[in-house]
This record gives C-alpha cells, sequence and structure tokens, in this order.
C-alpha cells in the first residue's frame, strides 16, 4: 500500500502534517487516523496493510444487490412473458371462436332471410288466388238484369232474405241427417256402432265440439290434447297414445293453430306431410282432417298465413286420399242464407279470448262435422 505524507493547516493551530495511505487498484485515498493502524503512522506497517476502500466496498454491495435484482428481474420479465403468450393464445382461440359465431349467425341470418322470402312469396301468391276466387265469387253471385233480383228504388240495395227462407234453409240442413229412401232415423241407423267409429283427434279446439258430439252418439270418441301441436299428434299415433283408433275408424284431425305463430309455412308444411305420413300407416276406414280455424288474436300477416297453408294442406290432402274440412265452407254453411254476416260469424265462433271456440261455435263446428261424418257411415 503506498503512502504519502501532506500537510493541512488547521484554523487556531500551527500546521501539521497529515499522513494519507492511497490504494493502488482505485486510487482513492484515506487518512491514517481512519485505518486502525494505531495512533503512531508506521511505513513499513502502512505498505503491509490491505485497505480496504469504504467507496469500494459500497460499490461491491451495490454491484451484488443490482446484480440479485437483474436476476429477479430478468425472472420476473420470462413470467411476464410466459404469461403473455398465454394471453395471446386464449386471444387467438377466442378471435377464433368469434369468428365462427359470425359465420354460424350469417347462416342462420342468410337462411332465415331465405325463408321469410319463400314465405312472402307463398303469402302474394295466396292473396293473388284469393282475389282471383273472390272476384270469381263476387260476379257469379251479382244479380243481373232480368234474373229476378229485387232492388230497392231509393238505396239501390239488394234485400236480405226473408225469415221465412232462412228457416226453410235451416229445415233442409236438418233433414240432412235423416236417411233417404227408406225413412230411418239417424239413431235407428246407428244404434249398433261402437265408440271409436269416429275418433276426433286434436287440440283444445276440438274438445268441446267431441264432446257434444260424443252427447250425441257414443260412436263418436274425442281425443283432445290441450295445446297440442302437429308434432304433438304425430307422435302421439306413432306411439299408440289415441284410445280407440282402430283399423275401422273414421279419424278426424284438427290441429295446427298452436303451430300458426310460432313455425313459419315451410315448417309447419313439413310438420304436416309427417302427420299425414304417420296416419297412412294406421291403416284408418277413412281419414279428414280439419283446416286452421280463424283466431281473434291474428293480424293481417298471420291471417294470409293461415288462409296460404290451408290451400296448400287442401292440396297435400287430395294427393293422399284424405278429405279436407275447408274453414271457409264451415263458416259458409253457420251463415246459410246471412252471406253479410259471414266476417261476424268468424269471430261469433271463438270465446272473448279469441283463441277457442265459444259454446256457440263448438256447437255449429259440431254440426258441420256431424253432417261430414254421417255421410261416411256404411
Amino acid at each position: 500500500m503506498a503512502s504519502g505524507t501532506r500537510s493541512k493547516p488547521k484554523t487556531g493551530e500551527a500546521k501539521k502534517d497529515m499522513q494519507w495511505l492511497s490504494r493502488e487498484d482505485c486510487g482513492s485515498m484515506e487518512v491514517f487516523e481512519n485505518c486502525e493502524l494505531g495512533e503512531v503512522f508506521n511505513a513499513s506497517e502502512a505498505d503491509e496493510y490491505t485497505f480496504s476502500c469504504r467507496n469500494c466496498k459500497l460499490e461491491a454491495k451495490l454491484r451484488s444487490f443490482m446484480e440479485i435484482k437483474s436476476k429477479e428481474t430478468v425472472t420476473g420479465i420470462e413470467q411476464l412473458r410466459e404469461q403473455l403468450l398465454k394471453i395471446e393464445v386464449k386471444q387467438r382461440d377466442l378471435e377464433l371462436d368469434q369468428g365462427k359465431i359470425k359465420e354460424e349467425l350469417k347462416l342462420k341470418v342468410e337462411s332465415g332471410a331465405v325463408e321469410e322470402i319463400v314465405e312472402r312469396i307463398g303469402m302474394i301468391d295466396t292473396a293473388q288466388a284469393e282475389i282471383v276466387v273472390k272476384m270469381d265469387e263476387f260476379k257469379n253471385e251479382w244479380p243481373k238484369i232480368g234474373e229476378g233480383a229485387e232492388w230497392q228504388t231509393v238505396t239501390g240495395r239488394r234485400n236480405k232474405a226473408t225469415k221465412e227462407e232462412s228457416k226453410q234453409a235451416e229445415t233442409a240442413e236438418r233433414k240432412e241427417t235423416e236417411v233417404k229412401g227408406a225413412g230411418v232415423s239417424f239413431k235407428e241407423r246407428c244404434k249398433e256402432k261402437k265408440e271409436g267409429t269416429v275418433v276426433l283427434l286434436g287440440d283444445s279446439m276440438i274438445r268441446g265440439v267431441g264432446e257434444k258430439l260424443k252427447r250425441d252418439n257414443l260412436m263418436f270418441s274425442p281425443a283432445a290434447y290441450g295445446g297440442a301441436r302437429i308434432e304433438s299428434l304425430t307422435w302421439n299415433l306413432k306411439h299408440k297414445q289415441v284410445e280407440y283408433l282402430s283399423s275401422e275408424s273414421h279419424l278426424v284431425v284438427m290441429v295446427g293453430t298452436n303451430n300458426l305463430k310460432s313455425d313459419g309455412t315451410e315448417i309447419i308444411m313439413r310438420k304436416y306431410e309427417e302427420l299425414v305420413d304417420q296416419i297412412k300407416e294406421e291403416k284408418c276406414k277413412k281419414v279428414s282432417m280439419v283446416g286452421i280455424l280463424t283466431r281473434g288474436d291474428e293480424d293481417q300477416y298471420l291471417e294470409s298465413k293461415r288462409i296460404a297453408l290451408n290451400m296448400r294442406l287442401k292440396e297435400l290432402c287430395e294427393k293422399n286420399a284424405v278429405d279436407f274440412v275447408d274453414p271457409s265452407e264451415i263458416y259458409e254453411t253457420v251463415c246459410r242464407g246471412r252471406p253479410e254476416e259471414r266476417r261476424a260469424i268468424e269471430t261469433r265462433v271463438l270465446d272473448r279470448w279469441g283463441l277457442h271456440l265459444s259454446e256457440w261455435g263448438q256447437d255449429q263446428v259440431a254440426r258441420v262435422l256431424f253432417r261430414h261424418c254421417t255421410r261416411n257411415l256404411n
């Protein structure tokens, strides 16, 4: 260790020599008294002494601390990098999932749009067909000069049918239930008929109708399921859940109103096709299908949809040798002699909620189905 002498003056005192020790590696200087070598300076002892600089010690500690912290920092950075990589992988997976979901939604939207377009085209076709039919009916019903129609001089309107004519029409309807020729009553004719001769299968719309028919004759067997949909009846038939149904039965089906709002036209028609296929498996003696009746909660769209479905259902029945009971014919029969009351009759047959038949409506529909079924009795 190198040593040296340097004078340093002090205030109020004589100059005094101060001894300094110098470290060769860093060149730092330290006063002899601070090196723990005693109070008397000894040059040979100073040369042999290994002087440790306080600054160097501090720097060594600082370097050691920084190395530790650096290692911790590197470790932390590596851990963060791994976490970031995991997050990136999850993000990519999410992006892939989002892409798949978007594609699925796009396909659903596109398929829904196509179905809606097809449905609207069907509505337009139905509306056009209805207009043509109504125009033909209007032309046929409108009186021509010289045909004997009476006209009022003041109002220019055609007179309504007289009460006598209405009574005659009702009397003619009642006589349809009697056997022509022999004069045998319906009761006498059907006394040997047993339960299940006519099975009325459907939703709650047919419950009251079936009960009224059964009250008149036990050959009518109602099988009504509240809230039933088309596919429900298909399942019931497939799993033999319809009581009294046999190969000797005349099966009358009335269903579809509970599918009208929730399903599209094409879906409903597919369900009708499946129902008809299952009915054919039952090999009943006779099958009749009643169209969807008017609902009181329908808007213009649902009414058009109902009319279109009934037209297509009629075509389906004709292709499969199934009798179709058209609701329009039911309403025409009910308001016979009162054509101006046709629309009022459609709503009058319903209850106040517009979802089921009223007592009067059940009675009127029962009369129509009664005549329809008795015409097919052997």
